[in-house]
């Protein structure tokens, strides 16, 4: 089996797995899109790409699939224009319902195509789950986002409970003299019997129960 035909048949495999992105793939008969995909995500043999990047490049494939169906002669420039002023939330609504009607009379099926733009979200559910493949940074990226959110939280706490502390001094409700407001945050595990700072526990990545194994 070739390599050409071997991506075909994964992306056919995929296809029955019932994800947008492989059904997508097929229906617009994009052939080895799944593995360019991949291979854009990873950076083999090419910069790599983000998922908002990947989802714009799959949009314009098969915007530009449904357009050459109905015998439209195009240009991928003339893809991409139509693509942004589709998409892009600048364009006005007037120019935007404009390019629909063109692109109805030419007997594209605007809505179904609309329907069938991906996001990135689903270039990622593929990757992942059909494809199986992950990128080395995305762990560390899913880490770094947790602790951020984390951190925005505890701040808020923090300035609530200051303010609040403040009030209660401030009416005679409370007598409390200089003071800081500290939030920590502590992660137990009830089998190893261990406490864990969160922040230290994320960038440890276990508890000791990993080095017990």
């Amino acid at each position: 089996m070739t390599e050409k035909e071997s991506n075909i048949k994964g992306d056919q495999k995929n296809t029955n797995r019932s994800s947008k992105v492989a059904r997508v793939i097929s229906e617009y008969d994009l052939g080895e899109f799944g593995a360019e995909l991949e291979q854009r995500w990873l950076g083999d043999g090419c910069e790599q790409q983000s998922l908002r990047t990947l989802a714009d490049v799959m949009n314009r494939r098969v915007l530009r699939s449904a357009m050459t169906d109905v015998g439209m002669l195009v240009r991928q420039d003339e893809v991409d224009q139509l693509y942004t002023l589709l998409t892009d939330d600048e364009t006005t609504e007037g120019t935007r319902l404009e390019v629909i009607n063109d692109l109805k009379q030419e007997g594209v099926d605007i809505d179904r195509i609309q329907k069938d733009f991906v996001s990135h979200q689903a270039i990622h559910t593929y990757l992942r789950k059909d494809r199986r493949v992950e990128r080395e940074d995305d762990n560390t990226n899913q880490v770094t986002k947790t602790q951020e959110t984390i951190k925005r939280l505890q701040g808020r706490l923090q300035a609530v409970t200051e303010n609040s502390v403040k009030r209660m001094v401030s009416t005679g409700r409370l007598v409390l003299g200089s003071f800081d407001v500290i939030i920590t945050i502590q992660i137990v595990c009830t089998d190893c019997n261990q406490h864990y700072n969160v922040f230290e526990l994320l960038d440890r990545g276990h508890c000791n129960c990993k080095t017990k194994t």
